[in-house]
């Protein structure tokens, strides 16, 4: 789970995460181009349907450990959670929001 880190200059399909984060992703390649799905149910990530969009995983070592760096809509988006849980399958990226108290 890693903490969110909103910002208004940021790209909505960029997606940033300090290279340890994408190392347990699997990822080693500073821009890892995917699909981002936002609020997609397990079925429709799984099948590659859902709401997604074009974007890049990008590895930052100026993220701190154990955060995500989102651009403000795509936080909007996702419901402005505290807190979000990243799978990814391929070139499929879920991002999936956990808000306080869950």
């Amino acid at each position: 789970m890693l903490r969110v880190i909103s910002d208004f200059s940021q790209r909505d399909d960029r997606i940033l995460i300090h290279p340890n984060e994408g190392f347990e992703l699997g990822v080693i390649t500073s821009y890892h181009p995917v699909r981002i799905f936002f609020a997609a149910s397990a079925s429709e990530f799984k099948a590659g349907n859902g709401p997604q969009m074009r974007g890049l995983l990008v590895l930052e070592s100026r993220c701190k450990p154990g955060t995500i760096e989102l651009g403000s809509r795509s936080w909007d988006r996702l419901g402005k959670p505290a807190s979000i849980v990243l799978i990814l399958d391929e070139d499929k990226l879920l991002l999936g929001a956990v808000h306080k108290g869950e």
